[in-house]
């Protein structure tokens, strides 16, 4: 981008570390590592289609999102029908300071090279759900950039277009940008000094699972969890000095209503109300709840097929049907004891008591018999 020389003979100074990338990511492969099939990463590699699709989506969310200062976690809280339309929210922002930039960086080669870095930074970023962790590489072009028109825009403002229909826009994007990266990015520090402990206090309280006597004997199964706070739990346990479960399992998320049914003396059978048992109920435009489907894609969303079975030692997991994704919607669940058994201790994840006791106990139902667990409420 800086130095002198034809478009072939600065590419070419790009090569080794081409070739030092390409290297590394050909061992890296044949030794067997990268992510594989979870919806929350994406290994360009392993899912080139799948990355095709999503990462202009998700670009577009994080480069929004450094120019604004809006988080990008925002969008896992809004109704999934939604998000198309706040993903174009995220888009505006990103053209009208194209539109503003443009002139600039075509006379400013330093411009250009911090807008490469910032644009370039958004796409292995985007290899995961747009999270605001991930844009410390993107913000380095960014507030290159940022400042670079600035400060074009002030002290050398010949160099740009002269007609009102360019500085009117120019100054106001000048004037945005600087509120929003200046007080705005103030007020979001001190912000999450005050929310971040509430955050970590829901956190534990959506990980207490409770404390009871022999408990360390018991295989403690949760048939609807949320699925980040399940993994959070035997720390907290561990924390607080508590004694840990033998096992601690959980059968499906807790994003929606199930029909748990008792079919034999050790079955349980799984009957999604949405179309899988990933889906997150309607709770209106925006709501908490919807996180928590974004959260499922921490373990992934197995596409399966009709009949798959999974060994889990102790247990073994048979799909029974899968909706138009082929994600599960209906699933059994077979141990190899009684679920009668006094070794077990079953739990179930209350929407209505998580403000203060999340998990209840969950009486078996009798064989033949089920039984309805709701899910989030508006």
């Amino acid at each position: 981008m800086l130095e002198p020389g034809s478009l072939r003979n600065r590419a070419l100074t790009v090569l080794p570390s081409i070739l030092v990338i390409v290297l590394w990511r050909t061992i890296y492969t044949l030794s067997g590592f990268g992510v594989f099939h979870m919806g929350l990463y994406i290994d360009p590699v392993y899912e080139p289609l799948e990355f095709g699709r999503e990462v202009i989506p998700r670009v577009m969310v994080l480069l929004g999102s450094q120019l604004t200062s809006v988080a990008p976690e925002v969008l896992s809280t809004v109704n999934p029908i939604l998000q198309p339309k706040v993903v174009a929210f995220f888009c505006l922002p990103v053209v009208a300071a194209l539109v503003v930039f443009l002139p600039w960086l075509r006379r400013d080669k330093t411009a250009a090279f911090w807008f490469a870095i910032m644009v370039l930074a958004a796409i292995p970023a985007s290899t995961v759900v747009p999270i605001s962790k991930n844009l410390g590489f993107v913000a380095v072009g960014a507030y290159g950039l940022i400042a670079s028109f600035v400060a074009g825009l002030i002290t050398r403002p010949s160099r740009l277009p002269k007609g009102l229909a360019y500085r009117i826009p120019a100054w106001i994007a000048c004037v945005l940008l600087i509120l929003a990266h200046v007080p705005g990015a103030a007020a979001g520090r001190v912000a999450v000094v005050k929310v971040a402990p509430l955050l970590f206090n829901r956190m534990c309280l959506l990980s207490d699972l409770g404390d009871w006597p022999n408990i360390e004997n018991e295989n403690v199964i949760i048939i609807n969890a949320l699925p980040l706070a399940l993994v959070h739990a035997p720390a907290y346990k561990a924390y607080h000095h508590q004694p840990l479960p033998r096992t601690l399992r959980a059968l499906v998320p807790a994003g929606t209503s199930f029909d748990v049914q008792r079919t034999d003396d050790k079955t349980l059978v799984i009957q999604s109300k949405a179309p899988d048992i990933f889906s997150c109920d309607n709770v209106g435009p925006i709501n908490s709840a919807y996180a928590s489907r974004t959260l499922n894609l921490l373990v992934g969303e197995p596409q399966c097929k009709k009949g798959d079975r999974y060994d889990l030692g102790g247990l073994t997991v048979e799909v029974l049907e899968t909706d138009a994704a082929d994600l599960p919607s209906r699933v059994a669940f077979r141990f190899n004891t009684s679920l009668d058994s006094p070794d077990f201790h079953w739990l179930r994840f209350d929407w209505q008591t998580r403000g203060y006791q999340p998990y209840q106990p969950f009486k078996i139902p009798a064989i033949g018999q089920s039984v309805t667990l709701s899910g989030p409420h508006r």
